[in-house]
């Protein structure tokens, strides 16, 4: 796995509950607006039919502990990664690691944000990915 891959982890992780978190949404708001019941005169039912409410909410909260069980993750990952990059003794290159990789921020976000010259941060940014590349690698020789 590259290094750049490794750190947008979390990244992917976030997205993927953010999409889990509209799917519920979605599921709470279809099960609170399903119709009332169709009553036909003489009708004979032979078997029960399944209960719409209760199969929703069923699902709701499948989803709900799903995406809890991916929070707890998500948090744990982001708090290892948090670790990893203080590990990079170059202020800089924590910085700048810390800013793109942990808070999303686009290069050009985080040019402005420590007044560099956009061309110089993303050497900075290379050289950081090759220290923490570095960290990585003699952390797992040991």
């Amino acid at each position: 796995m590259t290094t750049k891959r490794y750190l947008n982890r979390i990244r992917l992780l976030d997205i993927k509950i953010n999409q889990r978190i509209e799917e519920a949404e979605d599921l709470k708001r279809r099960a609170f607006s399903i119709g009332s019941p169709e009553i036909k005169a003489d009708a004979v039912q032979s078997s029960p039919s399944a209960d719409p409410l209760a199969d929703a909410v069923s699902r709701y909260v499948d989803l709900e502990n799903k995406i809890n069980a991916m929070i707890d993750k998500f948090v744990a990952m982001k708090d290892k990664l948090i670790g990893e990059i203080q590990q990079v003794e170059d202020p800089r290159y924590c910085t700048v690691l810390y800013l793109r990789y942990v808070k999303y921020m686009t290069m050009t976000e985080i040019s402005e944000y420590m007044n560099y010259d956009y061309y110089y941060t993303c050497k900075i940014h290379g050289q950081a990915l090759l220290a923490f590349e570095r960290i990585k690698n003699t952390n797992n020789d040991k």
